[in-house]
């Protein structure tokens, strides 16, 4: 009878696991996945910020000509104190008793390459200042 303290000749136990290669590939491949999915979560919030603005800009417009049916001019026409968002300023130039321009300007750390600052006039003229087309920035 053998002993199980008794040491036999035995083919050799293949070691089960992952190899360093399998586990680079892997840790690579991840990495891959999450840059792609990091820049297009980062695309997306900037097209809904942008989409906040462009809300925005039409709701001062809708304000605007309000105040103008109201008193016959823009001149003293204001745009809310309380800014509607956090990541862009809106703001209100070339104020005249016929016409104005309402702009939307991302804030600092928002930045908007595509479109930049958007605008609106008095008689709907849409304006950008970004790299994109008007139809990228408006529809």
């Amino acid at each position: 009878m053998i002993s199980p303290h008794t040491q036999t000749q035995s083919q050799p136990t293949r070691q089960r696991g992952f190899t360093l290669l399998e586990m680079l590939l892997v840790i690579g491949m991840i990495g891959l996945l999450a840059a792609i999915a990091l820049t297009r979560y980062q695309d997306h919030i900037v097209a809904s910020n942008r989409q906040a603005a462009r809300a925005a800009l039409v709701l001062a417009q809708q304000d605007m000509e309000r105040a103008h049916l109201q008193s016959g001019t823009y001149v003293g026409a204001a745009l809310p104190a309380v800014q509607p968002s956090d990541t862009f300023v809106l703001n209100l130039t070339g104020l005249s008793a016929s016409g104005y321009t309402l702009n939307a300007t991302p804030k600092v750390g928002q930045t908007d390459e595509l479109c930049g600052t958007l605008s609106i006039t008095q008689n709907g003229a849409k304006g950008k200042t970004g790299t994109g087309t008007a139809l990228d920035c408006w529809e």
